[in-house]
């Protein structure tokens, strides 16, 4: 008879040993990025703190000491280079670049972002898809710019009718006279093209704009119809529709929406460009609970200009400027999670 240990003792060992050699490859990976960080700790800094500009001149300052100290601390951290170290005013006396209040990058994108990705069902898809968003936010009765066309890797269509391109073109020159055709996952203002047809010939920012079925086939398009914003906050830019960025973030006990913050207005500061875009040179100006906006908005880092007190095109002020129907989008931002409550924070962009 031959003696020996049961084959579940085996099977436990083996379980144990799996956990702690992932737990082992974790740790070391922690260690490899860390002291990645801290090789690039010089260069990083160079960049994005003592040769970048501060955006709050007219504040006191961290001692050169002090600013090192919290950059290298931030960094280290959250594995962020700080693109933003100085936007968000960590350059500031008495400013704590503290990570359990504002959200680093890296974190955004490897740690919030995934979770919208998570469960049984992709639900994050009908935010991504532009032409699926317009269908599921209507079936809950919320608006969104009126679709007109569209066209998958399948073909081009017009209310589900597949269409050769040839009549696909000629339909939307002849029943409109304006509109936006839009790459359906593109963002951050790429992939847009306001549309402008006069005497059956079309522009874009004008210039001409002759589509081809070789520039626009195999790609996924929407065509949607153009929107004003109300005579208010036209005034402001005329030129593109400026939209109000909000986010919501669905509680998991309650299962109820709120809105993580009063949020921010996109304004495009380009004359005669169609989006507000930031990354497209936007400012975007903050929002007090009450519906006004603050005094100053703010540039991206790499735009070239920092902050503006008023609109650089119009020169109306931000400061006391009252959004007119503030409350209705708070309430219509929360009403419109409550359609997709699998997906634990939102970011909308609500037209007035």
């Amino acid at each position: 008879m031959i003696s020996g240990r049961p084959k579940t003792s085996f099977k436990k060992e083996n379980s144990k040993l799996k956990r702690l050699v992932i737990k082992l490859v974790a740790q070391l990976r922690k260690v490899y990025y860390f002291c990645r960080r801290f090789a690039n700790l010089p260069k990083s800094y160079g960049k994005y703190v003592k040769n970048a500009v501060t955006y709050y001149p007219e504040l006191p300052h961290k001692s050169k000491l002090r600013l090192w100290w919290d950059y290298a601390v931030w960094v280290l951290r959250t594995g962020d280079e700080g693109l933003f170290f100085r936007a968000y005013g960590f350059d500031i006396k008495g400013h704590k670049s503290d990570p359990n209040v504002f959200i680093d990058e890296d974190f955004f994108w490897h740690k919030i972002i995934p979770l919208a990705y998570e469960g049984n069902a992709n639900y994050a898809v009908v935010l991504r898809d532009k032409c699926l968003f317009d269908m599921y936010m209507r079936a809950f009765d919320i608006s969104s710019p009126k679709l007109l066309a569209y066209a998958n890797e399948s073909g081009f269509y017009v209310s589900g009718k597949k269409l050769v391109f040839a009549d696909w073109i000629e339909h939307l020159a002849s029943n409109y006279t304006e509109f936006f055709l839009k790459g359906t996952m593109s963002c951050c203002g790429r992939d847009v093209w306001h549309v402008v047809v006069k005497n059956g010939k079309m522009t874009s920012d004008g210039k001409p704009f002759e589509p081809t079925e070789g520039m626009l086939s195999g790609q996924k398009l929407v065509v949607q119809q153009k929107i004003s914003n109300c005579k208010e906050i036209a005034n402001i830019n005329p030129y593109a529709v400026s939209t109000v960025r909000m986010v919501t973030v669905m509680g998991r006990k309650s299962r109820r929406p709120k809105l993580l913050c009063p949020g921010y207005i996109r304004i495009g500061c380009v004359k005669e460009s169609s989006v507000d875009n930031l990354c497209a040179g936007g400012v975007g100006v903050g929002i007090k609970d009450d519906g006004t906006l603050m005094e100053y908005g703010l540039f991206k880092p790499w735009i070239g200009k920092l902050k503006c007190y008023e609109h650089p095109i119009s020169g109306v002020k931000f400061a006391g400027f009252r959004l007119p129907y503030y409350k209705e989008a708070c309430e219509l931002v929360k009403r419109a999670h409550m359609a997709i409550p699998n997906v634990p924070t939102i970011g909308w962009d609500v037209a007035i």
